[in-house]
Formats: structure tokens, sequence, C-alpha cells
């Protein structure tokens, strides 16, 4: 059922302190490690609701149902153009800088670290999502951005 309600496609949440503890924590040494790093991002969504899911899934910019955004454990970025002049707009993945900068994100996101109370996980990065649809790039397509570049979500190994 499509939802045309402007205040449920309006309604985004892009408060890093509305997702869960362990996300918290693990995005805030991600923010550290990207900044000694030089890649600068913004915050634009965080925690989603069902019908603002239900929305963006039938405007085609969502390709699930269920978002990791509603569990609190997801974060949309763009790349902070304060800090980023010359860059072909936020979330610029043609140009050779604007790929690198993602890739940077991507792969500080993906690394394993362990938060405070021992949990280890690390954050599934969405530029690694198949464009086909249906999990991730091959492991041969690792040099290919996915089709959601500024997307984390948090993953736990063990708690």
């Amino acid at each position: 059922m499509k939802n045309n309600n402007p205040d449920v496609q309006r309604s985004t949440c892009r408060d890093v302190q509305r997702l869960t503890t362990k996300t918290q924590e693990a995005w805030a040494d991600l923010q550290r490690r990207l900044f000694a790093k030089g890649v600068h991002v913004v915050v634009i969504e965080t925690l989603r609701t069902p019908e603002r899911q239900e929305w963006l899934l039938a405007k085609g910019a969502s390709k699930v149902k269920h978002s990791r955004h509603q569990d609190g454990v997801a974060i949309d970025i763009m790349l902070d153009l304060t800090k980023h002049n010359g860059l072909g707009g936020a979330w610029d993945t043609t140009t050779k800088r604007g790929r690198a900068l993602f890739f940077t994100f991507g792969e500080e996101a993906e690394r394993q670290q362990t938060l405070s109370d021992g949990t280890v996980c690390h954050f599934r990065w969405g530029g690694r999502f198949n464009p086909k649809g249906g999990g991730d790039l091959p492991k041969g397509q690792r040099d290919q951005l996915g089709w959601d570049a500024g997307h984390i979500e948090l993953v736990e190994v063990s708690s």
C-alpha cells in the first residue's frame, strides 16, 4: 500500500542517540578513525519507522521490506561537502576522489572492533551490496561500489 503522507516521507531521524547502545559506541569509534584518515561524513538517517520504510520501498529507494534502520543498528551518511571541496556532490561515487572517500569509509566500517562490554563487531557496508539484489558483490568485484555506499549496519560477531 503506497503511503503518500508527506509527514511519513519527511520523517527522517538523524539522531544517533536513538540507535542501540552498541551501535552508538561502534559509530563513535568509526567516526574517530574516519576523522584521522581525513574522511568527513554527515549522518542523514538512523532510526526508521515502518511507515517510512514502506514509503522508501514503494519509491524504489530501498530494496528490503524490513530495514536494519528499524532495529536501531543502521546509519546512512553522505560526504560532508564543507570539508571535501570539489566533489560532484555528497554522494559522488563517479570521480576518483569521491570513490576513494567512500571506499575508505567502507573499509574502516568493515574493520572489526571490540566494544567496552567485550562484544566483537563490525559494520556491514552498503558499498558491498549487489546492485542486482541478493546479498553482497562477489569477492572478484570488490573494486566496484554496490548500490548503497552511504549505508552501514552493525553486525555482532560475538558478545
